[in-house]
């Protein structure tokens, strides 16, 4: 299951929110993630991964922010059929892995809404 909040839950333009993304692994056994995207607002601008973050520029091959779209990418691994994939991050059963992150509002005091999706193999 994956779930987002955002701490301030209200802010005006020019404000520095905190956003957290948490994959669960509700299964009794372990799953790997691929990537994770994350398809900001129009006036919500990406600035930087969070300390404690999971998800982190030490165990990810890439954090990339293009037009709205932040984008990680696990680690390459050759386990994959053909050579090397995406990359993987192993969530243990029971397990979480989280993605901390903050954004600048750049846009007006309204409601914006988001969404995120992670890749398994």
């Amino acid at each position: 299951t994956i779930s987002k909040s955002v701490v301030p839950s209200t802010i005006s333009g020019g404000g520095t929110v905190t956003y957290t993304i948490t994959i669960h692994n509700p299964s009794a056994y372990s799953v790997k993630i691929d990537r994770i995207v994350d398809v900001l607002p129009p006036g919500i601008l990406f600035t930087g991964i969070a300390g404690g973050s999971g998800v982190n520029p030490g165990n990810s091959a890439s954090i990339t922010y293009a037009g709205q779209t932040l984008t990680a990418i696990g680690y390459p691994t050759t386990a994959c059929p053909g050579g090397v994939c995406d990359g993987t991050w192993w969530i243990n059963a029971g397990g979480s892995l989280t993605l901390v992150y903050t954004a600048m509002v750049t846009g007006v005091a309204g409601v914006y809404t988001n969404t995120v999706n992670a890749l398994i193999s």
